[in-house]
């Protein structure tokens, strides 16, 4: 017995030193490896090492050196940076490696993606621009829509507000192209799948390619005929863990403040308007302040309240927070991200909050079944005034204080409009509106064994949207005088609550075969897609007002005296098939084959189904053996494309006869019978049985260049869009026919235009650089609008370009009594007089000047207010562990409208009108004021049309990438990065009296002014 337990002891002793041994081996073949990563001009700071197969990683520092720790002398290493070449390095007995890496300047190798899949750049024979994702993490914006102006050729975006989560972007792909405006916008497609792009997380984006042209966009046939936008989101790589954090803190402040007048200004001109409307209608002239009041407001003795700084705070917080966590091996890999950003409005009550969950999950199931689930979520909340009203501030009395003092307390004055600004803005209540957003999307690949190059793909997706709206209306006390009872009023007589919920739902499913094959000089390629999706949204709104208390905001604690209730719903739905065939010889001669057949329920089902064909061609000039020995063109393309794509965005069921309802809350109609009360209905518009697609014909010629190596890129396009059976409401049709038809097939437009860019990259030392130029022109004609015959050349549309603004020719201003005396009578528009606008005598009714100015005289006056010319300045610059950015944009040829109508109800005006003319002031920018307003002046006239032209500093950021430090490794941190940032920077133009991209403006606008943020940012990587 003794002797087995000492055999036993023995073999345990034995094999425990057997382990040691075995574990002392493998640490003794683990070790560190220290070396020098760098190119031909130095070090690569960022550059990524990692054991093949593993998750075992580092990045360089600044100065190009890296530590590498539990490396084996068999691993394998794997060396890459963007823009370089991949390597790969057998460990060995090596403890010190010194490599360098050499720069990619096949970038045509890059793929890119396009239409249902992805090709090499070198391959594309359409016109596509693509932008990476980390152009929308540098100084990122609330509205993705605004940061890619500027950044891509054909692309229009014109920011008209900034109120948070709220911003009004127009946006268009190469100009508009048809009469509605909701329909000029572009398909926006995520991973896919038809989405929103404006509240993406700008983390999560891969990249952002846009499709221009009908051999690109060609094959979303029915909707593609405004362009197209792809993007496509971040995913993990295999072999990667990382986890990381970007935080940004910043603070928002207007870009342009409305410029209003003084006490003193208001009041010395509103007693020159009260004189000269004296003088023009002889009447007596009784000044609205004295001598006394004048002089005390010039000294400062009087009251003069800026009612904008009152109301309004000078600055506003805004911050945003993301965290990124991605990890993957051979079998499954998954990225999750969760954003966070508040941005604060100008007034307290101004808010608004995104959250925003990101789950991309991919999975190998078998060597040829592969899984992908994209998971994505979003919450906004936006908070605003219940009456949100900036015209109001604008208006408001500068002679009038914010304030006055009732028995001890200090209370709301008013603003001599029967308000309070400030009450307005902060006591008036809230408008919330709550949008949750789902979006999924699960697809299975499977690359078919028995068929090389073959692979099919099925994708469901389902998104669904509820946006909440309640608006809670409370009335707020103010004063008109000191007299605490008679000078009391109420904004409001009792409180209100609307309550708005609207649900969306949207599913998509999608087969594909995708075959690629090479043999010898000749690829093929081919796709076949299935697609089919359908749109559900319903909506319901209550009313109710009388509520007893402002504490219970809820609908069953209003009176029922006065009840509201509305709903409507609607659906859609398309199916298409579409087929593309690749061919390309020698990577020389490139040919692409698109065509798909689309199926619509907004036409009659005879008529419910388009072809949409597409062709294009490229020749790649620079692989021709006569180019072999041209050191310095590295690329050379030339490409050619024809297409035709559609438009289906039009109201549904024009070819039913339609009945609607004339009943709802601000409006009822109905009668009353023995049966009690009948809503009523009516006939709406004869309908058109023959309506079909809005068809666009495109041809597209681009010349691709590189030189030097590569270091100058650019690319040259010049297109044509002509657009047919564009839906226009038939306006030579006589009245006696008594009533309305529906839209019928009958514009036509074309659009024109040429894009360019170019691009110089170059390595000087330790400095990196980076200069692009991106240019677009686009303009329209409309070719035929069903214009009445009778219509006089001056004001007929067909022939010019859309939004064309029609009007009066304007002079100048009369100069005096003789003047007025010696020219056309104006007396059309009543009472004129010296200082007054003057009009240009064009045409009386026999189409000849007639020595009056009328109706017949109003002729085009100007272009509309989006630019034709688009233009951009990117430029980035990196020096060891330095970055500096940034980014310009502008547009001309467009004309920017402002008509002010001075002291409407004695309320204030522009600060402009201190250059209003007089007899000493002959030269003045505006014409005579009155009070109120003018038939002479308020006549559309180009006296009112700004040419316009403006650039702007959209994007800037100043950046520090701070060194691999020991305290850092210690910390686990990979990679540290500071930064300064900035948005909407500067701002010049033309246009000095307000921001050049808000909309047409009137005295007293409506208008959210864009923000200039300034942010400190910080990001870090475990």
């Amino acid at each position: 017995m003794k002797q087995t337990k000492l055999k036993t002891s023995v073999s345990n002793y034995v094999l425990l030193c057997f382990f040691a041994l075995l574990t002392s081996m493998t640490a003794i073949a683990q070790k560190s490896i220290k070396g020098t990563i760098s190119d031909s001009s130095g070090p690569l700071p960022g550059a990524n090492i990692i054991v093949k197969n593993t998750s075992n990683g580092t990045q360089t520092d600044f100065d190009g050196n890296f530590t590498l720790n539990n490396v084996n002398n068999s691993d394998i290493l794997v060396i890459s940076f963007l823009g370089y070449k991949t390597k790969e390095v057998t460990v060995g007995n090596q403890t010190t490696l010194n490599i360098a890496l050499e720069e990619d300047n096949q970038s045509l190798d890059e793929v890119v993606v396009v239409g249902y899949g992805t090709q090499r750049k070198a391959d594309l024979t359409g016109s596509v621009s693509t932008i990476k994702g980390n152009s929308f993490t540098k100084a990122a914006t609330p509205n993705l829509n605004a940061s890619l102006a500027g950044k891509i050729t054909g692309v229009t975006a014109m920011s008209r507000s900034g109120s948070p989560g709220s911003e009004d972007i127009d946006f268009f792909i190469r100009g508009k192209s048809t009469f509605n405006d909701g329909n000029n916008s572009p398909l926006i497609l995520v991973d896919g799948v038809e989405r929103g792009m404006s509240r993406i997380n700008p983390n999560d984006i891969e990249s952002v390619t846009v499709l221009k042209d009908a051999a690109s966009a060609a094959i979303y046939g029915v909707k593609g005929a405004n362009g197209v936008i792809l993007i496509t989101t971040k995913r993990a790589k295999e072999g990667v863990a990382q986890i990381s954090y970007s935080g940004s803190f910043g603070v928002q402040d207007p870009l342009f403040l409305p410029k209003r007048m003084n006490s003193y200004e208001y009041a010395t001109h509103l007693n020159e308007a009260l004189f000269n409307l004296a003088e023009r209608s002889g009447g007596e002239y009784v000044p609205e302040f004295t001598d006394e009041q004048l002089a005390a407001f010039k000294d400062g003795t009087g009251t003069s309240t800026d009612w904008w700084r009152e109301a309004m705070n000078d600055t506003a917080p805004i911050q945003t927070h993301n965290l990124t966590i991605s990890n993957g091996n051979k079998s499954i890999r998954y990225l999750t991200s969760l954003e966070y950003l508040k941005q604060d409005g100008l007034y307290d009550i101004s808010s608004y909050k995104r959250y925003n969950f990101r789950a991309n999950i991919d999975s190998d199931l078998s060597k040829n079944l592969s899984m992908s689930l994209n998971l994505a979520g979003r919450v906004d909340d936006r908070n605003e005034s219940a009456d949100e009203n900036f015209g109001l501030i604008n208006q408001s009395y500068p002679t009038f204080e914010p304030y006055i003092d009732i028995n001890g307390q200090r209370e709301l004055h008013w603003n001599g409009l029967n308000a309070s600004p400030i009450g307005t803005l902060n006591n008036s209540g809230y408008n919330r509106n709550k949008n949750s957003s789902f979006q999924s999307t699960l697809s299975f690949t499977y690359k078919v064994p028995f068929i090389e190059g073959l692979t099919a793909k099925y994708a469901y997706s389902f998104d669904r949207d509820v946006l909440k709206r309640k608006q809670f209306k409370t009335p707020y006390t103010f004063y008109t005088g000191s007299d605490p009872i008679a000078d009391k009023k109420q904004s409001i007589p009792s409180t209100e609550l609307t309550q708005r919920m609207t649900e969306r739902t949207r599913k998509t499913g999608q087969f594909t075969l995708n075959y690629q094959k090479t043999l010898g000089d000749h690829s093929f390629g081919g796709l076949f897609v299935f697609e089919h999706s359908d749109y559900f949204n319903e909506w319901i709104e209550v009313f109710r007002d009388g509520f007893l208390s402002e504490s219970i905001d809820q609908i069953f604690a209003g009176s029922t005296n006065r009840i509201g209730n509305d709903g409507s719903a609607n659906e859609n739905a398309r199916l298409g098939y579409a087929i593309r065939g690749n061919y390309n010889y020698k990577d020389k001669y490139l040919f692409q084959l698109n065509t798909r057949y689309d199926k619509s329920f907004n036409f009659p089902k005879d008529n419910a189904g388009g072809w949409f064909p597409a062709l294009s061609a490229a020749w790649r000039i620079s692989n021709e053996a006569f180019l072999e020995n041209t050191d310095w063109l590295s690329n050379l393309k030339l490409r050619f494309g024809w297409g035709i794509y559609g438009n289906d965005r039009i109201t549904p069921y024009q070819y039913l006869s339609l009945f609607e309802f004339s009943e709802n809350r601000n409006n009822p109609s109905g009668t009353v019978t023995a049966d009690g009360y009948q809503q009523a209905i009516s006939p709406d518009v004869i309908p058109n049985p023959f309506v079909t697609w809005e068809r666009a014909k495109i041809y597209n010629i681009g010349l691709d260049y590189g030189l030097l190596n590569n270091k100058i890129t650019g690319d040259l396009e010049i297109f044509k869009k002509r657009t047919e059976d564009l839906l226009i409401a038939r306006r030579d049709i006589p009245r006696e026919v008594g009533a309305s038809l529906a839209p019928s097939n009958l514009g036509i437009v074309e659009n024109r235009g040429i894009e360019a860019s170019i691009r110089y990259k170059n390595n000087f030392g330790d400095l990196n650089m980076s200069l692009q130029g991106t240019f677009t022109y686009a303009t329209s004609e409309i070719i035929e609008m069903s214009e009445a015959a009778n219509i006089p050349d001056g004001l007929r549309q067909t022939g010019r370009p859309f939004d064309s603004r029609y009007g009066y020719v304007s002079l100048g201003l009369f100069k005096d009594a003789d003047d007025v005396a010696n020219s056309p009578d104006q007396s059309f528009f009543g009472d004129y007089q010296s200082g007054d606008i003057k009009y240009k005598d064009i045409s009386g009714p026999d189409g000849v000047p007639d020595g009056k100015i009328d109706a017949n005289d109003r002729t085009y006056i100007g272009r509309g207010g989006v630019p034709e010319i688009v233009f951009g300045l990117n430029t980035y610059f990196a020096y060891k562990g330095f970055e500096l950015s940034a980014d310009f944009q502008g547009g001309t040829r467009f004309t920017h409208r402002w008509k002010p109508s001075p002291f409407v109800n004695d309320s204030n005006g522009p600060a402009a009108f201190t250059d209003a003319w007089t007899t000493e002031n002959t030269n003045a920018w505006l014409p005579r004021l009155y009070q109120g307003n003018s038939s002479n002046n308020d006549a559309n006239s180009d006296y009112w049309l700004t040419d316009g032209w403006f650039v702007k500093l959209r994007n800037a950021e100043l950046a520090y990438n701070v060194p691999n430090l020991p305290v850092l490794k210690n910390l686990g941190i990979d990679a540290l990065r500071l930064a300064v940032t900035g948005n909407n920077l500067l701002s010049v133009s033309n246009i000095d009296f307000w921001d050049p991209e808000a909309s047409d403006l009137g005295t007293h606008p409506w208008y959210y002014m864009q923000m200039r943020t300034v942010s400190f940012a910080i990001n870090v990587t475990f």
